[in-house]
């Protein structure tokens, strides 16, 4: 999912879906990812196989910011 808006001054604010929860947001040149997820490898066992294509960011390493949510596990080792 990509969607984009103008406003008054010319400028455009784009969102784009990364997949999982991550989005990407762009003003211009700025870009802020929120829950980027790029590898699903260690959290396969406990959630399956992925659903859908986990997306990089426009420009990898440029953003101004990047926002998470914390990714709970909780493990019981027993023996």
């Amino acid at each position: 999912m990509d969607n984009s808006t103008s406003n008054e001054g010319g400028h455009e604010l784009r969102v784009r879906r990364l997949g999982w929860a991550g989005v990407e947001v762009a003003f211009g040149t700025d870009h802020l990812v929120i829950d980027l997820f790029l590898d699903n490898t260690p959290l396969e066992p406990f959630t399956g196989p992925l659903r859908g294509e986990l997306l990089p960011p426009t420009r990898p390493g440029e953003a101004l910011a990047a926002l998470g949510t914390p990714a709970r596990l909780t493990c019981e080792i027993g023996g």
